[in-house]
């Protein structure tokens, strides 16, 4: 676990900004699993909902493209990393921003 002492007070207002950004909760199809999942913001790890209407489900928690691989990304690989921050992708298609692609590629 990260000690959040260490880090500074910049670092730290970034990633609560970060995490303001996000809905609640939001719904996304896991690619590996073959299944529609729910995350919760903030929380790792996400849960199985086979039934859930994805579309209507987003529509209604406001979560976007961005969103929903952002949380994907804070589930999976840490609410703390580049990757969970919806500013990093667009919100219509879900695609990586152009400041993003030029992160990876570089």
């Amino acid at each position: 676990m990260e000690n959040l002492s260490l880090l500074s007070a910049s670092e730290l207002k970034r990633r609560r900004s970060n995490l303001d950004q996000l809905p609640h909760y939001c719904a996304v199809f896991h690619h590996v699993d073959q299944i529609t999942v729910l995350i919760t913001k903030g929380e790792s790890g996400y849960h199985m909902a086979p039934t859930l209407d994805l579309e209507r489900f987003n529509n209604e928690q406001g979560a976007n493209k961005a969103h929903q691989r952002a949380m994907l990304a804070g589930s999976l690989f840490g609410w703390h990393t580049p990757s969970a921050d919806a500013s990093g992708y667009d919100p219509v298609t879900g695609l990586a921003a152009d400041h993003m692609r030029k992160q990876v590629t570089a």
